[in-house]
């Protein structure tokens, strides 16, 4: 009648099935008085593939920065999402929630992860994990003169080159009259 792949003992009253594949097993008793074999009753055991759960969202981010959006399959049960100790989930997150939002507040190497339960009730074996980059912020240092007369001019300050937005602010009583953008 053939092997039965998948069963621990294809003889036994209550094998274990394991089947790797979708399979259907038939089943033939023998009437131990009579001698006589039975139809075929048969059983077809679905396997369906575990989930792969994917993570969309930036791999990058600045310390401090809010409304990182971190996005999952949708449709699924059971989202478990779990983020390094250097950023907060402010928003989704939740079991029922294919997304979350977080804010980096640690630089360096961070990570978020998710898991969830597919339409099949299959759980992928481990959660999927992405890693974030969280970059320090800047620290803009001014160099010049801390102390100038008052109505003097051409007082020179910098601070370092390479960077971009460069936004001056000068306190009352001060007037910017050269270089970049500037805020009073």
């Amino acid at each position: 009648m053939g092997t039965a792949i998948g069963l621990d003992d294809a003889a036994a009253e209550h094998p274990v099935a394991s089947p790797s594949a979708t399979r259907t097993y038939s089943l033939y008793v023998t009437d131990v008085i009579s001698g006589c074999v039975s139809l075929a009753s048969n059983v077809t055991i679905t396997v369906n593939p575990l989930p792969i759960p994917t993570i969309t969202g930036n791999a990058a981010a600045c310390e401090s920065s809010a409304g990182n959006l971190y996005t999952t399959e949708a449709g699924m049960t059971g989202y478990t999402w779990v983020i390094s100790g250097g950023g907060t989930i402010t928003s989704g997150g939740g079991t029922g929630d294919n997304t979350a939002t977080v804010t980096w507040n640690t630089p360096g190497t961070q990570t978020i992860s998710v898991n969830y339960t597919n339409t099949n009730t299959c759980t992928a074996t481990a959660a999927t994990v992405k890693t974030v980059t969280v970059n320090p912020l800047p620290v803009p240092v001014i160099t010049g003169n801390a102390t100038v007369c008052q109505s003097s001019t051409g007082n020179v300050y910098t601070t370092a080159s390479g960077m971009t937005n460069y936004l001056w602010t000068v306190s009352a009583g001060g007037t910017l009259t050269a270089g970049g953008g500037f805020r009073e």
